[in-house]
């Protein structure tokens, strides 16, 4: 298991964040990671609903790298240059 965290967070960010991913439960869970971080979605990825909440916080933790996925994996996230290795 690996955990990453956002590099500049503050106690408001994870807050913000928490709760957008709070107000998505009960939502089923999808194969599709397409960049969408529209909070009306009726279904989420893991890896996406991570980032849509950090995005409407305006932040975006995908990777830049040249060879990114075409949407949001767990690998996009780790390989953020915005994130750090906890475990």
């Amino acid at each position: 298991m690996e955990v990453y965290r956002y590099k500049e967070r503050t106690e408001d960010l994870v807050d913000e964040v928490i709760a957008f991913c709070v107000s998505q439960l009960g939502k089923s869970y999808s194969l599709d990671f397409s960049h969408s971080s529209d909070d009306q979605k009726a279904s989420w990825y893991c890896s996406l609903l991570v980032w849509a909440a950090y995005k409407n916080s305006g932040i975006d933790l995908e990777s830049q790298h040249i060879w990114a996925h075409p949407g949001i994996t767990p690998k996009e996230i780790r390989n953020s240059p915005k994130v750090y290795r906890v475990i």
